[in-house]
């Protein structure tokens, strides 16, 4: 992650570097820091990481992958088109190797001139009920936002989500971004847990709900919402997380991780 690039005998302010942080996260790959001293975007790359106290990079469970609908559109138009999605997993109960898991989808378009229509097949897994209603939330890497539109106890929806009847075949949309090449669209695409309530996860990193920031999410407790979840960290790190209840109300719990660094949580 720089901030700048050789071009020629002059260096010109790199265009691109959101884009850049996103791609290192999502890829699974190496990633390196490369800015001088006092010149890294702290509040950029401390999107991908646990807290400032610990470089656990908080990434989905595959690599970034074009969408199967990326092949069709370059078969058919002569537009360029790249989508790319992701997952990660969450087992839904404590200390079960053999627990279900639940998934949470990225999905990233870079560059588009239209609105992207996700095909049947482009999330992976595929969500265990096609027909039930996906939650989307876009991302915005830009500081002090990404809470935005969800408030504790108003409504989830439009604000804070954007809910798809029928699924994927109710047709989940990834706006536009742009055709520069610093624009991109980064997406949250979730599915209901099965007591019908939304765990969005924690909207200020890159990747809302990873397995390395989750030991397990799942359904139970006696919270509003239903949710039990096991939350790691750095201790006394403090962590905003965000779920919608089965009504579509927005509800919001600042936990403080404790000296074991792990805590566990009725939502």
């Amino acid at each position: 992650m720089s901030d700048t690039e050789h071009n020629g005998l002059s260096y010109t302010t790199q265009p691109h570097v959101a884009l850049d942080a996103v791609l290192a996260t999502l890829s699974l790959g190496p990633v390196g820091i490369s800015d001088g001293l006092g010149q890294a975007d702290v509040k950029l790359i401390s999107q991908a990481f646990r807290s400032a106290n610990d470089s656990t990079l908080l990434r989905p469970s595959r690599p970034l992958s074009w969408v199967d609908s990326v092949w069709i559109n370059k078969t058919f138009s002569a537009s360029m088109v790249d989508v790319r999605s992701t997952h990660a997993s969450i087992p839904t109960s404590q200390g079960s190797t053999h627990s279900p898991l639940s998934n949470y989808h990225s999905v990233l378009a870079w560059r588009t001139s239209e609105d992207f229509t996700l095909g049947v097949t482009d999330l992976y897994p595929p969500p265990a009920d096609p027909t039930a209603p996906l939650a989307t939330r876009l991302h915005s890497t830009l500081p002090g936002v990404q809470q935005n539109g969800c408030v504790d106890g108003a409504p989830a929806v439009p604000q804070c989500i954007t809910m798809v009847e029928g699924g994927l075949s109710g047709g989940v949309i990834v706006p536009a971004s742009g055709t520069d090449l610093s624009n991109f669209t980064l997406m949250a695409v979730y599915e209901p847990l099965s007591n019908g309530a939304w765990f969005l996860g924690e909207l200020s990193k890159f990747v809302h709900v990873s397995p390395k920031r989750f030991d397990y999410v799942g359904v139970g407790g006696g919270g509003a919402v239903g949710i039990i979840a096991g939350v790691r960290g750095s201790p006394g790190e403090s962590i905003t997380l965000t779920a919608v209840d089965t009504n579509t109300t927005v509800r919001i719990k600042n936990v403080v991780i404790p000296l074991g660094g792990l805590l566990n949580i009725e939502f």
